[in-house]
C-alpha cells in the first residue's frame, strides 16, 4: 500500500504558521514544520521507524494521505451522491416567473426581446395541480422569478392561498428576487400573509454607477427608491434573510467595497442581511470589448477585497449543482410552459415541456442538461484536486461549449494562479479564528 499527498491535500505555508487543507473532508488542521515536510516529501522518503508509522497511520486516516486507489474512490462517491440527489423525487424545486414584464429599462436586460406575457387563473389553478401531481415529494422549494415579480403580486398571492388549502407538505423554502422598487406599501402584505425565508435585491453599484443603468421607465434612477424601500422592509421583517447582490464589471469594481461597508453599516445588528459581489464573468472570450470579467480577473479582485477586509464564505460542498441537472426542479414561465434553466426563461427553442401535459416535449434539451450539464460527467473535473467544492457548474455553459462550439470558462476561479484565492480564503480564516480565540482568552 503506497501511501503519498492526498490529490485533494493543499499544504499552505502561512508566514511560519503550516496548515493543512483536505477538499475532500473540507477540513483544515495547523501543524508542525516537522509534519508539514512529513507531508510534503512523502512521495520521495521511506518510513523506517515507529514514530513515522504512528504519524502516517493518523495521517491516512483523516485522508490527508492516501493510496491513489482512495483517492478515486473519494472521486466516485461524490459523484453518486450527486447523481443520487439529481434524480432524486423527493422534492420539487420551482422557479416561476408569473410575468417577463418589468417596471424598469435596464440596458443590459436579459428579458429584452422576449414575449411579455402576464400569468393568467388558469395557468395559476393550473400551477396548484401541478405541484400536487407531485405528491410523491417530500419537500417543496419556491423562487418566484421574473421579469418583475412584485407586478404580479396577486398571482403570488393567489398560487400560495391556493397551496396553502392543499394537504402537500408544507414550503420549506421560499424566495422572491427584486428589483427592490416595488417593494412596499401593498405588495408587503405577502410577506406578513406567507412564509418567505430570503429576498434578493441587486444593486448595479454606487448611487451613481447605479442610476445610470437601473432606470425607470421616465430614465430617473432607482437607487434611492430601492434603499429606502429596504429600510422599511428591514424593519418590517428582521427574521426574512435579506441577499444584496451588488453587481461588479470591470468599470465599477471598487463599488462592491463602498456599498459592502455602507449597507453594513447602515443596517447594523441584522445578522441575516447577506452582501455579496455579483460579479459578471465573461460568457465567452470570443465577445470583445464587453465589461465581463475572465476568471483570472474574477480572482485578482476577489484577493483585492479580501486584503481590504471582506471574507469571502468558507467553501462548501457540491453535492446538487444547479436546478439544470435535477430532474425534479422547473422552472415555469407566465404560460405554464417549463423550462430547465433560468437563462432559457422566454425561449421557445428552450422549453422543455408544459404543465398542462404529462411528457417533455424537448427529451434532447433535457437529457443533455441531465446527463451531460454537470462537471460530474467530466472526465477532467473527477481528477481535479478541487472537485468537492468546485464553485463553478453552470449546466447552460456547459452545453454551449459541447454542441455551440461556445469557448464559456467553466472552472472555478479557486484554480486561479496555482489556487492563490482558495489558499489566501483558509488562511485569512485561521487568522480570524486565532484572533477570536485569543479574544476569548
Amino acid at each position: 500500500m503506497k501511501l503519498r499527498k492526498s490529490k485533494y491535500t493543499f499544504l499552505l505555508d502561512a508566514g511560519g504558521k503550516y496548515l493543512v487543507y483536505n477538499s475532500a473532508k473540507n477540513n483544515f488542521w495547523k501543524v508542525n514544520d516537522n509534519v508539514f515536510e512529513f507531508i510534503k516529501y512523502l512521495d520521495s522518503i521511506e518510513i523506517q521507524n515507529a514514530s513515522e508509522r504512528e504519524l502516517a497511520s493518523f495521517l491516512h486516516r483523516l485522508s490527508i494521505i492516501n493510496t491513489d486507489e482512495e483517492d478515486r474512490n473519494i472521486a466516485d462517491n461524490f459523484k453518486l451522491r450527486f447523481l443520487a440527489n439529481s434524480f432524486s423525487k423527493d422534492h420539487l424545486d420551482l422557479t416561476i416567473a408569473p410575468t417577463l414584464k418589468c417596471n424598469l429599462c435596464c440596458p443590459y436586460c436579459f428579458e429584452e426581446n422576449k414575449p411579455l406575457f402576464v400569468m393568467d387563473k388558469a395557468i395559476c389553478d393550473k400551477i396548484v395541480k401541478f405541484v400536487k401531481k407531485h405528491n410523491f415529494a417530500k419537500k417543496i422549494r419556491i423562487t418566484w422569478f421574473g421579469g418583475e415579480p412584485l407586478l404580479c403580486v396577486g398571482k403570488i398571492d393567489y398560487i400560495l392561498k391556493e397551496l396553502s388549502k392543499t394537504n402537500f407538505p408544507d414550503l420549506e423554502y421560499q424566495e422572491i428576487i427584486t428589483n427592490g422598487t416595488l417593494l412596499r406599501g401593498y405588495n408587503l402584505r405577502l410577506f406578513k400573509d406567507y412564509k418567505f425565508n430570503a429576498i434578493q435585491v441587486t444593486f448595479d453599484g454606487s448611487e451613481l454607477n447605479h442610476d445610470k443603468k437601473r432606470k425607470t421607465a421616465n430614465g430617473s434612477g432607482t437607487y434611492n427608491i430601492i434603499l429606502s424601500n429596504l429600510d422599511e422592509f428591514v424593519s418590517l421583517f428582521p427574521s426574512i434573510d435579506i441577499k444584496i447582490r451588488i453587481n461588479i464589471d470591470k468599470s465599477n469594481g471598487d463599488d462592491f467595497l463602498y456599498l459592502n461597508d455602507f449597507l453594513t453599516n447602515r443596517y447594523k445588528g441584522k445578522k441575516n442581511l447577506f452582501i455579496y459581489p455579483g460579479v459578471l464573468k465573461s460568457c465567452s472570450t470570443s465577445i470583445k470589448n464587453a465589461p465581463f470579467l475572465c476568471n483570472s480577473e474574477v480572482s485578482a479582485l476577489y484577493m483585492r477585497y479580501m486584503s481590504h477586509g471582506y471574507l469571502i464564505s468558507y467553501p462548501r460542498y457540491n453535492y446538487f449543482g444547479c436546478g439544470a441537472n435535477q430532474l425534479s426542479s422547473y422552472v415555469i414561465g407566465p404560460r405554464g410552459e417549463l423550462y430547465k434553466c433560468w437563462q432559457d426563461l422566454g425561449k421557445d427553442d428552450r422549453i422543455v415541456g408544459s404543465i398542462f401535459d404529462d411528457e417533455y416535449s424537448n427529451d434532447n434539451l433535457l437529457n443533455g442538461y441531465l446527463l451531460h450539464g454537470s462537471h460530474m460527467n467530466d472526465s477532467s473535473c473527477m481528477e481535479c484536486p478541487i472537485m468537492p467544492i468546485c464553485d463553478s457548474n453552470c449546466a447552460n455553459d456547459r452545453l454551449d461549449n459541447l454542441f455551440n462550439n461556445a469557448n464559456h470558462e467553466l472552472c472555478s476561479i479557486y484554480r486561479e494562479h496555482d489556487y492563490q484565492l482558495l489558499k489566501d480564503k483558509l488562511v485569512e480564516i485561521y487568522n480570524l479564528i486565532e484572533q477570536n480565540r485569543s479574544h476569548i482568552k
